[in-house]
């Protein structure tokens, strides 16, 4: 989702540069310029940089190999936290998505679209 929404910040910003292009006559290089101050925050470990600087604190975890996010049954760490709701339903056997065709159901969402695939088959 991170990727996601930086692209939708670069999107508007681009939009914007693209209106204010249309509308105002500068020189070429002046939304060049404007593009190269726009500031990225860049990860101190490697090349990657974000307009979102939650999205750099995200990736920094994958170089320290902290995980803030604990499940207190079995201690498995996780760098997001919905990484670890859906860690957690392996503890409690929930199955919140179900099949509204067979009443299956399954864990995750994405185990459920796979499984549609059984019932659109030709």
């Amino acid at each position: 989702m991170a990727g996601l929404e930086q692209k939708r910040v670069e999107n508007k910003l681009y939009a914007l540069i693209q209106w204010c292009k249309s509308s105002y006559r500068v020189g070429e290089n002046y939304y060049s310029n404007m593009l190269a101050t726009i500031k990225r925050h860049q990860c101190p470990f490697c090349d990657y940089s974000s307009l979102l600087s939650a999205n750099v604190k995200r990736h920094v975890l994958t170089h320290t190999g902290e995980r803030p996010f604990l499940c207190n049954v079995c201690g498995k760490g996780f760098i997001e936290k919905k990484n670890l709701a859906t860690h957690m339903l392996n503890h409690t056997g929930e199955r919140p998505h179900k099949c509204e065709l067979c009443s299956k159901s399954f864990m995750r969402k994405d185990a459920l679209k796979t499984h549609m695939i059984v019932h659109f088959r030709c």
